[in-house]
């Protein structure tokens, strides 16, 4: 497909880290780098709007409001229109800026169900391929227990100074919002380490479930060295290797990093929805591929996934491993995602992607 991003040698005069990451590939060919991302093959430049099959705004939202150039991205948008093309945008971060127009497509990680524009869509949190990483790309498959087995490993902890601390920043990056100081949308005043713990606690103490715990004070149990953070990070993916299922739950922003790790290491996610938005989800049936817990149903949490653990045949079982793991690599990896794009581009199509 041709994309127009604008004036491109301009584009790639600003630092590689502005960049919408779907433009990461370009700027290396540009720069004369190697890119090792499979999707760019599938996509080209174009100088003129005319020739484009869709417009992407090359820097994220964040960047416009913080650079204060936001005529810049809205003269984009209406050339753009006036060519009768659809724009692509993307928001970073953990929390979302508004967009400045509303007939745009807008990308990001985070975001609330219940406020999704029209044309917005969920964001993947990109992750190296662990199996490739940690394990020299075996990837394995558990058989099915009579327990389901579940698995985590990370910020856990309940701390009553910790939720004071998140709940007072909250409300004052929202209060900021409000006074018209800040950009960054308001935020459910959610203390997720908090209602982590809590899910953790009734898997513990639940004679339905197996558990394997790995409970840290800090983010990546505080690894500064390189050495140290390829540590955490091997025991935390070796947890997921060993257990069936992982919990999922929020962090600072309204998406979970974890779930798509635990797809890439082929395992089943315990998905606990707070009003998220989750990517193609217009196409995929997630809960075909998680055990899904709204979030007023948590105290029940070891129930819902032991009915499930029950209802499922072994050879199911391990097939969804596998289905997962496929999913990851076609439509949530970098690759498979933006291979995908134009699935949100076109979203005339009511067919569900089968995995």
């Amino acid at each position: 497909m041709k994309v127009y991003i604008g004036n491109i040698s301009r584009v790639f005069s600003k630092p590689k880290k502005e960049l919408v990451d779907f433009l990461f590939p370009f700027y290396n060919m540009n720069q004369k780098k190697e890119t090792v991302s499979s999707f760019s093959q599938g996509y080209e430049l174009v100088e003129m709007v005319d020739d484009a099959d869709f417009c992407l705004l090359p820097f994220p939202w964040n960047y416009y409001y913080t650079n204060k150039c936001k005529d810049e991205a809205l003269q984009f948008i209406d050339d753009c229109h006036k060519a009768h093309k659809e724009v692509v945008t993307f928001t970073s971060g953990d929390f979302g800026v508004p967009p400045l127009v509303k007939d745009v497509i807008v990308i990001r990680q985070s975001g609330y169900h219940s406020q999704r524009l029209d044309k917005q869509y969920a964001l993947p949190a990109f992750v190296n391929d662990p199996v490739e990483r940690f394990f020299e790309g075996d990837v394995q498959f558990r058989k099915k227990q009579d327990k389901p087995v579940v698995g985590f490993c990370g910020q856990g902890t309940s701390s009553p100074f910790r939720y004071a601390g998140v709940f007072v920043s909250n409300i004052f990056r929202n209060l900021k919002y409000y006074l018209g100081v800040s950009y960054y949308e308001p935020q459910d005043l959610y203390p997720s380490t908090l209602r982590r713990n809590k899910v953790l606690s009734f898997f513990e103490k639940s004679s339905l479930t197996e558990t394997d715990f790995i409970i840290r004070q800090k983010y990546r149990g505080g690894a500064v060295t390189e050495e140290q953070r390829r540590s955490t990070a091997l025991e935390f993916y070796k947890n997921m290797r060993d257990t069936d299922y992982t919990l999922c739950l929020r962090g600072v922003g309204n998406f979970s990093v974890r779930i798509y790790e635990t797809l890439a290491m082929g395992r089943i996610p315990v998905f606990v929805n707070t009003d998220c938005i989750l990517p193609f989800d217009q196409f995929i049936d997630w809960k075909s591929h998680v055990v899904w817990i709204d979030q007023k149903d948590i105290s029940k949490a070891d129930e819902i996934l032991s009915e499930f653990h029950l209802s499922i045949h072994p050879d199911d079982f391990t097939g969804l491993q596998a289905a997962n793991r496929e999913l990851w690599e076609k439509y949530l990896s970098m690759d498979g995602f933006y291979s995908n794009l134009p699935k949100l581009i076109n979203t005339d199509s009511q067919h569900k992607l089968v995995i």
